[in-house]
């Protein structure tokens, strides 16, 4: 299984180059937009109060798939939030 390796979150992250180089492609849209949801009707939807409040993302694979976040969001009834590509944007101007 995946998540017994090591950093299974590295070790998927490690497929993201692809994904990205080839979105442009139909069965890759269509992929990525199903996983997407999945994760969505999986980890998300589970919470009480999600349909109240935006939901914010952080980090690289949320930024470059952002497109397919945003349109597994509406498919939910979700509020967008902000998408930042480092934590350290939010910390700094928290801060500011």
């Amino acid at each position: 299984s995946t998540y017994r390796r090591p950093n299974p979150s590295r070790y998927l992250a490690s497929f993201a180059p692809f994904f990205l180089e080839y979105q442009e492609t139909e069965y890759i849209q269509e992929l990525i937009q199903h996983q997407m949801n999945s994760f969505f009707e999986r980890y998300i939807l589970t919470y009480d109060t999600v349909l109240e409040v935006p939901i914010h993302f952080v980090g690289s694979i949320a930024w470059h798939f952002k497109p397919f976040v945003e349109k597994a969001l509406q498919k939910h009834n979700l509020k967008i939030g902000t998408f930042l590509l480092d934590p350290m944007e939010g910390l700094i101007k928290f801060h500011n």
